[in-house]
C-alpha cells in the first residue's frame, strides 16, 4: 500500500504543476497533459499489480494450508495402515495358532466319548451320560451298551 501512497501523492503534486502550467506556454501544458494521463495510467496499472500481489499472496498461503492439510492427512493416513498391517499381522499370527490348535484338538476330539465310556463303567444312568458329555440318545445307549459293567449274560 505504500507504493500506492507514493504513486497518488507524486500523481497530486504533479497535477497541481501541470495546472500552473496550463496558463504559461500551451505546447507544455500540452506535453505536461500527456504526462498526466501516462502518470493516470501508470496509477491504475499500479493498482491493478497491488491487487494481483495480494491475491497471489492469498493463493499462496491458501495453497500452503492445503499443503499442511494434505501432510496432515497423509501421516493419518500412515498411522492407520500401520495399525492395519499391525492387525493383519495379528490375525496371521492368530489364524497360525488356531491352526495349531486345531490339529492338537483333532487328537482330543474323542474327549466326550473317553468320558462317557468312563462314564458308563462308573454306572452313570443315560440321561446322566447324555447330559454331562452332550451325546444323542443312540450314542449314549451304544456307549452304555459296549462298556457298562452290566453287560448282558
Amino acid at each position: 500500500m505504500e507504493a500506492y501512497n507514493l504513486i497518488f501523492d507524486n500523481l497530486k503534486n504533479i497535477a497541481s504543476d501541470i495546472s500552473i502550467l496550463f496558463t504559461s506556454n500551451y505546447e507544455q501544458s500540452i506535453i505536461f497533459f500527456a504526462m498526466l494521463i501516462v502518470l493516470i495510467a501508470i496509477f491504475s496499472l499500479s493498482r491493478k499489480i497491488l491487487k494481483i500481489e495480494n491475491i497471489q499472496f492469498n493463493d499462496i498461503d491458501d495453497i500452503t494450508s492445503y499443503s499442511r492439510l494434505i501432510d496432515e492427512e497423509i501421516g493419518t493416513l500412515k498411522k492407520q495402515q500401520d495399525e492395519f498391517t499391525k492387525n493383519i499381522h495379528n490375525s496371521e499370527v492368530n489364524v497360525e495358532s488356531s491352526r495349531e490348535s486345531n490339529n492338537e484338538g483333532k487328537l482330543f476330539n474323542n474327549a466326550p466319548y473317553s468320558q462317557a465310556v468312563q462314564l458308563a463303567r462308573r454306572g452313570y444312568a443315560r440321561e446322566d451320560i447324555i447330559s454331562l458329555c452332550s451325546l444323542t440318545e443312540s450314542e449314549a445307549e451304544l456307549i452304555l451298551a459296549l462298556h457298562s459293567n452290566t453287560k448282558a449274560a
